[in-house]
């Protein structure tokens, strides 16, 4: 880039910085564990699947299955009683944080308000998830990213900590199996997010990014308007 343009973009970002538009923070990106790096929602592609399918990850041998809907149980604090969720990725259950209830919902009554010991329906994992994310900053609750930037598992994942995440998901499958809190899985429609540069499965991924807000931008474009 030539100087005259450097200068131009440099002006400007410091100048949308000192207007509050510019900002630093931890949110979730589109991340390609193939390319390590991130990537705009233009480059990600949303690949729709009827069911079961076995789909090709760049860095795995064999075809990975996704479209699969897995249930376990989670066994509640200090009793023998146990709560059954859902997840299409079963290696994130290593950063869940707590599970969700509805609290008009009279199965869980006794447990509204005890998110420490993971109560309730719907697992939650803000750092891996955009709606869990959303729940996190809404509630200030704890977010454990389990991923490193190459697709292994990092130290927050305990013995699945180096190794690969979809090769982790069946881990997770086969140990929840020996303890006895593996329910069932299903076929599932979904959409995955596919990087339409390399094929890679995409993760969602807490990363120290720079931002822009745009409702400001959005309200002077309809003013003009």
């Amino acid at each position: 880039m030539s100087p005259r343009l450097s200068k131009a973009v440099t002006e400007t970002f410091v100048r949308l910085h000192s207007e509050g538009l510019i900002y630093r923070a931890n949110r979730l990106v589109h991340w390609s564990c193939h390319l390590f790096t991130a990537l705009s929602t233009l480059e990600v592609n949303q690949k729709e699947l009827k069911g079961t399918t076995k789909l090709e990850v760049p860095g795995y041998d064999k075809k990975i299955e996704f479209g699969m809907l897995t249930y376990f149980k989670y066994q509640l604090e200090g009793s023998e009683q146990t709560i059954e969720v859902a997840t299409t990725r079963p290696e994130t259950m290593l950063g869940d944080i707590g599970i969700a209830v509805h609290p008009q919902d009279d199965r869980y009554k006794e447990f509204v308000g005890k998110m420490r010991a993971r109560y309730g329906a719907v697992k939650l994992i803000p750092a891996h998830d955009q709606n869990d994310f959303n729940l996190g900053k809404k509630h200030d609750l704890s977010f454990i990213n389990i991923l490193n930037e190459d697709g292994t598992l990092n130290s927050n994942a305990g013995p699945y900590a180096g190794i690969k995440r979809f090769d982790a998901r069946y881990g997770v499958i086969e140990e929840l199996k020996k303890l006895g809190l593996y329910t069932k899985q299903e076929s599932n429609k979904m959409l995955v997010p596919i990087c339409g540069r390399s094929g890679d499965v995409v993760e969602p991924l807490l990363k120290l990014q720079w931002w822009m807000r745009m409702e400001p931008v959005d309200e002077t474009c309809y003013s003009s308007g």
